[in-house]
């Protein structure tokens, strides 16, 4: 499928839009201590910045910590995923694209359900929500991101 780029303008076209960001790293890391626990969160993120290792998605849950990355050192990953199996429970999934919904007020968009029933046919590995309510994002394999993005653009635009 041939895909369109993005016209870039000072035109008020549509209120929301899609992107993908690729060559996305995603590393689940879990244990049980983490519940009524302190310090996991330095502990974790101490790693990364060691290894200068930049993050952007960050998912908490009592047991889990996921987030993304887009560095392309497998060498740095592999040292940051080493260093954290001292401790966690770490999984480490390569080759991920973060497809996104960006806009002003996406959870004041009509069809909001319709980009979830959009997405129930993918295997998303990670749904995010910004706390500014400018991007509603899915974490997806790399080769199926084109067409997770085309079915969402389809619905808004």
């Amino acid at each position: 499928m041939k895909t369109v780029g993005t016209l870039i303008s000072n035109e008020f076209s549509n209120p929301l839009n899609v992107t993908i960001q690729g060559n996305v790293t995603v590393f689940k890391i879990t244990s049980n201590n983490m519940w009524n626990n302190f310090g996991f969160v330095y502990d974790i993120f101490s790693i990364f910045k060691k290894y200068n290792v930049d993050v952007n998605i960050i998912n908490t849950s009592q047991f889990n910590i996921t987030t993304t990355t887009e560095e392309t050192s497998l060498s740095r990953l592999n040292k940051v995923r080493e260093y954290l199996l001292h401790n966690y429970i770490v999984e480490m999934n390569t080759k991920n694209s973060i497809v996104s919904v960006v806009g002003k007020n996406i959870r004041k968009y009509e069809n909001i359900g319709n980009l979830f029933k959009i997405t129930q046919k993918y295997d998303i590995i990670l749904t995010s929500y910004s706390s500014n309510d400018l991007t509603l994002s899915w974490v997806i394999k790399e080769n199926n991101a084109i067409d997770l993005a085309s079915d969402l653009h389809n619905l808004l635009i």
